[in-house]
């Protein structure tokens, strides 16, 4: 199965921790995994699937806005398939389609609600996947077992 993840620059520690039970215990058939080089949840998903899941297709797709330069250096320095997005007005956008694009689920774990936080990259990221009819698990209320 292929995953896509999108998520808040500023993960709390319950953000972490939810993140890394997922992977754990939900993507045992993982076969992809694609993120956006953003800091934070990305950056955080990216590594943990390397080490979980090293023989998966790794993907990174760079934005045409700001990006963890280190994660790009380690995508790079572990073969991972690297793609640019195309440049928008909207940056992130282009970004935000090829991630569910390549995905069969996308996990989402917002910085909050969606009412709260409407504009975030992440819920723009979610109603994408949702508008494309693609399965979404959303981690922000769901506690780690």
């Amino acid at each position: 199965m292929r995953y896509s993840f999108s998520g808040t620059v500023s993960p709390t520690e319950l953000h972490k921790q939810l993140l890394v039970a997922y992977i754990c215990e939900e993507m045992g058939d993982c076969t992809e995994v694609t993120t956006g080089l953003a800091p934070g949840i990305d950056t955080l998903a990216m590594l943990h699937c390397h080490d979980i899941f090293p023989n998966a297709l790794h993907r990174v797709i760079i934005p045409a806005g700001k990006i963890n330069e280190k994660a790009l250096d380690y995508a790079d320095e572990h073969g991972f398939e690297i793609l640019e997005a195309p440049l928008s007005r909207h940056p992130y956008r282009p970004r935000n389609i090829m991630l569910v694009q390549f995905c069969d689920k996308l996990v989402a774990v917002p910085e909050g609600p969606e009412h709260a936080f409407r504009r975030s990259g992440t819920w723009m990221t979610v109603r994408i996947a949702r508008a494309h009819s693609t399965p979404v698990e959303v981690l922000h209320s769901r506690r780690p077992k």
